[in-house]
């Protein structure tokens, strides 16, 4: 599974979520995230600890996962990854994804 973080769970009252397949990667995101956005210059022990803790894991593409799994959703109609991606959920069937 990946690693993903929400901004918003650092309280730094901002909608921002990273995701990241390792936990080294997704701190990379979020430090150049607080960098570029917050104004970070430096990164305190107790700011990683935070992270660490505020760590989640699910699937950076999600629907791309469940079309594994012959249950996707998706939103694009146009979908690369879903060719036979149905026009409504009515028309649910498990040969959406090939």
């Amino acid at each position: 599974m990946d690693k993903i973080i929400n901004c918003q769970d650092l309280e730094l009252g901002c909608t921002f979520t990273a995701c990241a397949s390792t936990e080294t990667k997704l701190f990379e995101e979020v430090l150049e995230h607080g960098r570029t956005v917050h104004g970070m210059k430096e990164f305190s022990k107790e700011f990683y600890d935070r992270v660490r803790l505020s760590i989640q894991e699910g699937y950076c593409d999600l629907e791309e996962e469940l079309c594994k799994y012959s249950d996707c959703w998706l939103t694009s109609k146009s979908d690369k990854n879903c060719p036979n991606q149905p026009q409504s959920r009515s028309a649910l069937r498990e040969d959406w994804c090939s």
